[in-house]
C-alpha cells in the first residue's frame, strides 16, 4: 500500500514561512512597566532584502498576553500579494503610537522569553475558562512555536533569559523615584508580579498579599505621592493616595512606602510598602477625586470641505491613525516619552497630549487637559491647510468629561452636551 504524507502549503497556519527567510532585527517600546509592548519582527529574503516577512505584536501583561498579532508578507516583485510596505507602517503605527516610550532593538533570546511571559500571563488569567479568543490564541501560539523553531534552527536562540532580565531590556535605562513609585503601585494593581518584584526588594509573595492586589485586576486611575509630615524633604519614605479601578468600581487606598533612595535618587528599588486603609468608593466621591478640567475648542467643518477632509493635513495629527468610534473618527495624541510618571501625580490619561473628534455631524472637537497643548492645537489647525476653511464655534472649559460622552453619542454635536458661552 502507497503511502501518503501530509505537506503544508504556503497558505497554511502550520507553514513555516519563517524558514525561508532570514532574521534581520526586532524592535520593541520600552514600555514593560506599563504592562504592555508593541513588538515588531522582521526577517528578510537573503537573496533580496527588499522582500521581507514581518511580524508585528501587542503584548500585555495583566490578562490577554497576545492580544494582537499580524503577518505581512512584502514582496516587491510580487505586487498582486497586495500588501505593500506602506500597509506594514501603517498596521504598525497602530500599534505602537498610544504606548509612549522608546523603541529599542532585541536579541531573539530576549524578544522570544517576552513573547513566552505574556503566553503565561493568558494561560493563567483566560486560557483555564471560557475564552471567546481561543481559536487567535491558539494560532497565535502556533506562529509564534514556528518563529522560535526557525530561530533555534539558524543558532540564534544563544542564552536562556530571565524575565528579570527580560524586563531590563524593554524599561528606560534611568528611573527617577516618583517614576519607580508608580510604575510599583500600577503593576501592583495589575497584579502583575514580574513587574513588581524587579521594582521592588520585597518577598513576591508578599506582594501577592498586598490590599492593593486583593481586589482583581485593577487599572491605577491616579496616584498622588506626599511625604509624611514628620520626614525630611530627602526621606526615603513617601505617602501616596491611590485610586484603581476594577469593573468600573473604584478604590481608595493610603500607603506609606519605602525606596531604597530619597526624591533624587536614580533607578531606587520599593524595599516596603505599608497600606493602612482601603475603602470603595462612591461614584459621586470617584466622580470628585478623578475630575479634570477639559479645554475643548469646537470648529463647524463646512459640508464643502467635509467630503474630503483629511485631519492628518493638520501636523499636529498627521501621525495619528483614527479609529473609528460612536460619534465619528477619534484621533489621540499620544506624550512620546511618558513623562507625566515623572510627576507626583500621575492620572492615567497623563499621557494624552490632546484629542480630536470629526463627528458625524460634521464638527472637529479638539480636547486636551492642558491650556498650553489645547492652544498647541489651535495654532497647528490656524497653520493648516484648513486654516481659513473651517469656522471656529467656541472655546470652553468644563470640569466634567464631557468629550468622551461626546465621542460616544452617535449623532450628538457639542451644543448637545453643554450650553455655556465661549470665553473669546
Amino acid at each position: 500500500m502507497q503511502n501518503f504524507q501530509v505537506i503544508e502549503g504556503r497558505l497554511s497556519e502550520s507553514y513555516n514561512h519563517f524558514s525561508e527567510f532570514r532574521f534581520r532585527n526586532c524592535i520593541c517600546t520600552d514600555t514593560r512597566l506599563m504592562g504592555v509592548l508593541a513588538m515588531r519582527i522582521i526577517w528578510e529574503d537573503p537573496s533580496d532584502s527588499q522582500h521581507t516577512y514581518q511580524l508585528l505584536l501587542h503584548l500585555d501583561y495583566s490578562e490577554y498576553g497576545i492580544d494582537e498579532l499580524q503577518e505581512f508578507e512584502i514582496s516587491p516583485d510580487s505586487p498582486q500579494s497586495g500588501v505593500s510596505a506602506e500597509d506594514a507602517e501603517e498596521s504598525w503605527r497602530h500599534i505602537y503610537q498610544d504606548l509612549g516610550g522608546k523603541l529599542v532593538e532585541l536579541e531573539p533570546d530576549v524578544f522570544v522569553h517576552l513573547i513566552y511571559d505574556a503566553i503565561d500571563v493568558a494561560r493563567k488569567n483566560i486560557m483555564t475558562g471560557f475564552d471567546e479568543y481561543a481559536d487567535f490564541r491558539s494560532g497565535a501560539l502556533s506562529r509564534i512555536r514556528l518563529m522560535r523553531d526557525a530561530l533555534s534552527d539558524a543558532g540564534l536562540m544563544k542564552e536562556d533569559c530571565s524575565t528579570a532580565n527580560a524586563i531590563r531590556a524593554v524599561i528606560p535605562e534611568v528611573l527617577e523615584a516618583y517614576e519607580v513609585i508608580h510604575y510599583f503601585i500600577m503593576r501592583l494593581a495589575d497584579r502583575d508580579f514580574d513587574a513588581a518584584a524587579f521594582l521592588s526588594t520585597i518577598d513576591r509573595s508578599e506582594l501577592e498579599r498586598s490590599p492593593i492586589a486583593s481586589f482583581g485586576i485593577q487599572s491605577l486611575m491616579k496616584n498622588s505621592i506626599g511625604t509624611p509630615a514628620d520626614a525630611a524633604s530627602e526621606s526615603d519614605r513617601f505617602a501616596l493616595e491611590t485610586i484603581t479601578m476594577s469593573d468600573f468600581k473604584y478604590y481608595f487606598f493610603t500607603s506609606v512606602i519605602e525606596l531604597s533612595g530619597g526624591r533624587r535618587s536614580v533607578n531606587p528599588k520599593v524595599t516596603s510598602l505599608y497600606t493602612g486603609f482601603s475603602k470603595p468608593l462612591s461614584q459621586t466621591e470617584t466622580a470628585y477625586a478623578l475630575s479634570t478640567p477639559e479645554y475643548i475648542t469646537v470648529y463647524d467643518i463646512p459640508d464643502q470641505v467635509l467630503s474630503d477632509f483629511e485631519i492628518r493635513e493638520i501636523d499636529y495629527f498627521r501621525n495619528v491613525s483614527p479609529r473609528v468610534i460612536d460619534n465619528g473618527w477619534f484621533l489621540p495624541v499620544y506624550n512620546k516619552d511618558n513623562y507625566h510618571l515623572r510627576l507626583p501625580i500621575y492620572r492615567i490619561n497623563g499621557d494624552l497630549s490632546a484629542t480630536a473628534l470629526v463627528s458625524i455631524p460634521g464638527e472637529l472637537v479638539v480636547m486636551s487637559s492642558r491650556l498650553f497643548d489645547a492652544n498647541s492645537v489651535e495654532t497647528s489647525i490656524e497653520n493648516s491647510y484648513y486654516g481659513d476653511k473651517l469656522i471656529l464655534k467656541g472655546r470652553y472649559q468644563v470640569n466634567e468629561p464631557v468629550f468622551q460622552t461626546l465621542c460616544k453619542t452617535t449623532g450628538a454635536m457639542f451644543e448637545d452636551m453643554i450650553s455655556m458661552p465661549d470665553d473669546e
